[in-house]
């Protein structure tokens, strides 16, 4: 069994055992889209080294931008995730 399997198995474990927590199970580029479109919506991210890597780059990049008062910027970045269901890929 891989890693990956593992650790999921686990997660669904311990989620089943929280009354005020969810598992939910999301491929990194809809993940990645999620984060700048709606980045409160998540508490706690689990993910591979890889995906995770992905995922946050592309939020620090996001935040990053904030922090240097380029909001224009952030919000275009965010605007271009959030253009993307509508431009035809599915969300």
């Amino acid at each position: 069994m891989s890693q990956m399997m593992v650790l999921i198995r686990r997660l669904e474990e311990k989620a089943m055992n929280l009354s005020d927590a969810a598992a939910d199970f999301t491929p990194v580029d809809a993940l990645t889209m999620w984060m700048v479109k709606n980045p409160r919506d998540f508490d706690v991210i689990v993910a591979s080294s890889l995906f995770g890597d992905i995922s946050t780059d592309l939020e620090a990049k996001r935040m990053l931008l904030e922090h240097l008062e380029l909001n224009t910027e952030s919000e275009r970045l965010g605007a271009a995730v959030r253009r993307l269901p509508a431009d035809g890929i599915p969300a």
